[in-house]
């Protein structure tokens, strides 16, 4: 998981920050997807399709939860319950949600331990 990694990586640059203390350092990102932790705006924006529409299909997920990219929720539904009509509709909500400023501002959330390696 990204997250994972990501503290893994935060945890590896302080020891080597520790053990070179005078020595200049560098960690190249690929910034999409190695920052911001969208699995927040998949959870989100899931969320609000059960407030929206009265259900509870849901409830309870959180972002440790979602253990897919934001452009694999299809394979994200496969746990839950959804008969195919159901599902549509949720994909196509998250197709139309996923990029609205609420879901944005949701998503704003660095993985752990990133600050920390980019300073």
């Amino acid at each position: 998981m990204m997250a994972d990694w990501m503290e893994s990586l935060a945890r590896q640059y302080a020891e080597t920050r520790r053990r070179h203390p005078a020595d200049r350092l560098l960690i190249v990102f690929d910034i999409d997807g190695t920052i911001l932790d969208l699995r927040h705006m998949v959870c989100h924006v899931l969320l609000e399709y059960d407030r929206r529409n009265g259900t509870s299909h849901f409830r309870g997920l959180t972002a440790r939860d979602v253990a897919v990219h934001e452009n694999e929720v299809p394979s994200l539904l496969d746990g839950f319950d959804l008969d195919p009509e159901e599902r549509a509709r949720v994909l196509a909500f998250y197709a139309d949600q996923c990029w609205a400023t609420d879901a944005i501002l949701a998503s704003h959330c660095p993985y752990r331990g990133v600050l920390e390696v980019i300073r």
